[in-house]
């Protein structure tokens, strides 16, 4: 493929994952979001774009919500962009109320953002269905990845060759569809689970077991989930092992939920046809009853990382007793509660006493199924993304010593591609 590849953020980390394509007809912008770190006053680690190359973008496509692929939109249009944002229908009803929470969080941990409220106002979006658009000036292709609701792979056909951008993927998701996509020659792949492979069964089977532990002992098993994502997943795991065991989940999750039941379209067969079993908590007075109540309970609260208010309510409440326990399922950012938890100094001064474990629920490509999806797309030039640096050594050795060209760039650094 003839052309230029951009990292803005997202290769070689965890976040931030801003992806420019130049190539003859201009230059296309995939995904604009931020990585969730604090380091002091520094709140958010934001894409690498500039003004000048915010002038040279022609479109800009999302791949899903998730704030590691959205929530800088705003930025771009602070630096003077001109134009739309292509995503799917389901993308674009839920991308604002995620930016409001990127802000709130931001907020409450006193960072600063590098964009204004009328920033967020000037988003402008067009709506794409799964199938082959011709959009300024080349032919966009698009398909569900597996990831979430509304979350698109993209793939390029233009006069420099042809191009693929996986967003978020997961190879073989328990309740929606992922659809493959056409070769590509040159293709950015998602690789969160770089140096690793993972038994979703096996981690299914750990993650029951915890939980089956913790009920027996007497405790609550607080899950922190993200809302729109692998909540809906473990929500049906959970619901379907344990029947007899008070469920507890919040709206945020529910109102979710719904909305996969009513977009069959990106759902798997017979899976999730009607709600799932629990009482829906919507106030920090019913937060406060659950956690008094003697008795054993499975808490499905919203956000991964443990920094939403209403995670960190149910943490004030049940952090005193060992019985209980907190278990995590995905990524723990630098300076986030969930990260916090795992440090003994931090729990000791804080009074911190209930178990915490991570049992991963995979919700990303791990490096076989990279490398997989690099062979489907029979990609000649990949970058990986999702993953730290020194994690991708294998997985790159591996796809070269399949004759891919596979590279890591740093942020802000442009592969010439040909």
């Amino acid at each position: 493929m003839q052309g230029s590849l951009t990292a803005f953020g997202g290769s070689g980390e965890h976040g931030r994952n801003c992806y420019a394509l130049s190539v003859p007809e201009g230059t296309y912008l995939f995904d604009c979001g931020v990585k969730k770190t604090v380091h002091g006053l520094e709140v958010g680690a934001y894409p690498l774009l500039s003004r000048e190359a915010v002038s040279k973008i022609r479109a800009v496509f999302l791949s899903h919500v998730h704030e590691d692929h959205c929530a800088a939109l705003p930025l771009l249009y602070h630096l003077d962009y001109q134009g739309v944002i292509y995503a799917s229908p389901e993308s674009i009803a839920m991308v604002r109320g995620m930016l409001d929470k990127w802000r709130s969080y931001a907020a409450r941990r006193g960072g600063t953002l590098p964009y204004t409220e009328a920033d967020c106002r000037a988003l402008r979006f067009v709506p794409l269905s799964p199938g082959t658009h011709d959009i300024e000036g080349i032919t966009v292709t698009t398909g569900s990845s597996g990831h979430m609701l509304g979350s698109f792979w993209y793939h390029v056909k233009c006069a420099g060759g042809t191009f693929y951008y996986s967003g978020d993927t997961v190879f073989n998701p328990l309740l929606l569809k992922r659809e493959s996509p056409p070769q590509a020659e040159t293709a950015v792949l998602d690789c969160g689970y770089a140096g690793r492979h993972i038994d979703q069964e096996a981690q299914c089977r750990q993650l029951i077991s915890e939980t089956r532990q913790v009920l027996k002992d007497g405790g609550k098993v607080l899950f922190p989930l993200p809302p729109k994502g692998r909540a809906a997943d473990v929500w049906s795991l959970l619901s379907r092992t344990f029947t007899c065991v008070p469920f507890y989940v919040d709206e945020a999750i529910d109102s979710y939920v719904k909305s996969l039941v009513s977009h069959t379209e990106y759902l798997q067969e017979g899976k999730l046809s009607a709600g799932l079993s629990g009482r829906i908590v919507r106030s920090d007075d019913e937060r406060l009853q659950i956690c008094r109540k003697d008795e054993p309970a499975l808490i499905l609260t919203q956000d991964g990382m443990l920094t939403a208010p209403e995670g960190l309510f149910y943490l004030k409440q049940l952090k005193k007793e060992a019985r209980h326990k907190v278990i995590f399922t995905g990524k723990l950012s630098k300076g986030t509660e969930g990260n916090l938890l795992f440090s003994d100094t931090y729990c000791h001064q804080n009074d911190i006493y209930l178990q915490k474990s991570r049992v991963i629920f995979k919700v990303h490509l791990d490096e076989e199924d990279t490398i997989a999806l690099a062979d489907e797309v029979r990609a000649k030039q990949c970058l990986l993304f999702h993953a730290r640096k020194d994690a991708n050594d294998g997985i790159l050795q591996k796809l070269r010593d399949r004759g891919v060209n596979a590279r890591i760039l740093a942020p802000g650094e442009t592969w010439e591609l040909g």
